[in-house]
């Protein structure tokens, strides 16, 4: 039996500058909100977004992990636009470029109570080894 998972909004306006609305996340209990994004070909795109609950992200000095029994719930339509939005025009258009060519993506991690980031992203390449020969063939 699948759970259902909880659509959540905000408790203030949608047009609210976006710290506030992290900060609004926070205070009802999302510690984190982690975005999963991924492209190629010229094209790219917000995967999955995930909010997740306090005590469920531990932050280390080198990389952010999801805990092992974390908790999470999916933003409703509204925010999920509104974090989309700012995670691409804030940082993810401007790093790499993990939509075009062979592609790439990652996993983007925000603090909702500081708007502290940590993004773990990743691009694919194609290698090509050329090698040139020179000879003549013989009778066997």
């Amino acid at each position: 039996m699948k759970t259902k998972i909880k659509k959540i909004g905000l408790t203030i306006p949608y047009d609210s500058v976006f710290t506030d609305v992290l900060l609004n996340l926070g205070g009802q209990g999302y510690s984190h909100v982690i975005i999963h994004y991924s492209g190629g070909g010229d094209e790219g795109a917000i995967d999955e977004i995930k909010l997740i609950k306090k005590d469920g992200v531990t932050e280390y000095d080198t990389e952010w992990k999801l805990n092992n029994k974390y908790e999470s719930d999916n933003p409703n339509d509204e925010l999920f636009d509104i974090l989309t939005r700012e995670s691409l025009k804030q940082l993810l258009n401007g790093i790499d470029d993990w939509w075009n060519n062979d592609g790439g993506g990652g996993k983007l991690f925000i603090c909702t109570y500081n708007s502290l980031y940590y993004c773990d992203s990743y691009t694919y390449e194609t290698i090509s080894n050329q090698k040139s020969l020179k000879g003549s063939f013989r009778d066997s």
